[in-house]
């Protein structure tokens, strides 16, 4: 089935949006409801600064199933008697009710339903986008592990920045504060560069905006920072010499607050990301292996990142339209 947005329609936003697209993604729950105004508010600030973005908040339904047969026997079956039309729909005109029940600020939103698969959807939504947002469920990390996350898969495998928001988070706080996470990876430097290109331009005002970098080297976890430096002096100078060197390659003229910190960078980085507005991170770091795989950090702060959470991708496969 095609969108319930005719192709006219959609071709006619995306041409007024002139590639400055976010993509939100939107269900019925609240957590969506949540990561859409975060959006709004996020490009309003924008607008505010001189820079137009166009919302496309995207829905993603599927064929119904009945169930009666159970899961042990033959299995799922496709309920033949539904009218899939009406079901498309049913969706649409949810999905315009939660559009509209917002204060858009003066953003511009379009929503968009789609049948099909909720990742490949807004993937395929997403193409050309600068920024994918969807909410963060609140369900227990081990659910999330057995059952799958769809915030997950997108921010493992998206190429564009992708902002996962948690229950926690105020979605119409003002943004202060932006706390990146940095250990030298090319996905870092990415995070950096975004935040370099981006930040400035979201917050409602850019001269009281914190830039924070947190760069953390467990060098070794039985220790305190103190007694580290004391036992291990040489390799304490090496990594600060190395994070030296990085902070004048990606920031030579001081736009950002640099901090190197001895600790394991899961419990650093949750720190600092309590009083932070907003938290970005590489989607990979140095201990990942290949694509398909979420940096183990990034994972974990998927699970209890308190703030919204960007997640960008090595910046060869982004692109941004800011600068500063």
């Amino acid at each position: 089935m095609e969108p319930t947005e005719s192709s006219d329609q959609h071709a006619q936003a995306t041409e007024r949006a002139e590639g400055r697209i976010w993509v939100v993604g939107v269900d019925s729950s609240a957590d969506a409801g949540r990561a859409l105004t975060w959006a709004i508010n996020r490009a309003a600030a924008a607008k505010g600064n001189g820079h137009e973005i166009h919302i496309k908040a995207v829905s993603a339904w599927s064929v119904p199933v009945d169930s009666s047969i159970g899961l042990a026997g033959a299995g799922l079956r496709i309920d033949w008697n539904t009218d899939w039309d009406e079901v498309g729909r049913a969706n649409a005109t949810r999905l315009a009710e939660i559009v509209n029940s917002l204060d858009h600020r003066g953003v511009s939103v379009t929503p968009v339903t789609v049948q099909g698969n909720t990742v490949q959807v807004l993937f395929a939504e997403a193409i050309g986008a600068e920024l994918l947002v969807v909410g963060r469920r609140g369900m227990s990390a081990l659910k999330e592990l057995v059952l799958g996350s769809v915030s997950r898969h997108l921010v493992t495998h998206a190429s564009i920045p992708t902002v996962v928001v948690p229950p926690e988070a105020d979605p119409s706080a003002p943004l202060r504060r932006v706390v990146v996470g940095f250990d030298g990876s090319s996905n870092a430097a990415a995070a950096v560069q975004w935040v370099q290109s981006m930040a400035m331009n979201l917050a409602e005002d850019p001269s009281t905006l914190e830039l924070d970098v947190i760069c953390a080297e467990e060098i070794s976890p039985l220790t305190d920072e103190s007694t580290t430096r004391e036992r291990f002096p040489d390799e304490v100078a090496r990594v600060e010499s190395e994070f030296e060197a990085e902070v004048q390659r990606l920031d030579p003229e001081g736009h950002l607050h640099w901090q190197f910190v001895l600790a394991a960078a899961r419990r650093a980085l949750i720190e600092h990301s309590e009083a932070a507005d907003v938290t970005v991170l590489g989607a990979r770091g140095r201990g990942a292996v290949g694509s398909a795989v979420l940096g183990s950090v990034a994972t974990w702060m998927l699970h209890h990142c308190t703030s919204p959470l960007i997640v960008v991708p090595d910046s060869s496969g982004s692109r941004w339209a800011f600068s500063l």
